[in-house]
């Protein structure tokens, strides 16, 4: 699959249903909008756990909590921004 040429990170705040699904890749990555989930990715599943129990016992905003990276391909013309110049 060719590179895009205009490649974002985006960051999406964790939630109980996602950090619940993240063990899942076909779950998870449903959750993301069918974002590919890269193997082996989950290096600290214990961290994950926690994660999920601070999520499930706590308010749902967390001025700390957990972000996960989605490396969005898409084109400059759906960012609304103009294409890089060559």
């Amino acid at each position: 699959m060719p590179r895009a040429e205009n490649p974002r990170i985006d960051l999406i705040d964790a939630s109980t249903a996602l950090l619940e699904a993240a063990p899942d890749a076909a779950a998870f990555s449903a959750l993301l909008d069918g974002a590919e989930i890269a193997d082996d990715w989950l290096d600290f599943p214990d961290a994950l756990e926690r994660m999920c129990a601070l999520y499930r016992d706590g308010p749902s905003q967390k001025p700390w909590g957990v972000l996960f990276f989605v490396l969005n391909e898409c084109e400059a013309d759906e960012l609304g921004a103009a294409p890089r110049p060559s």
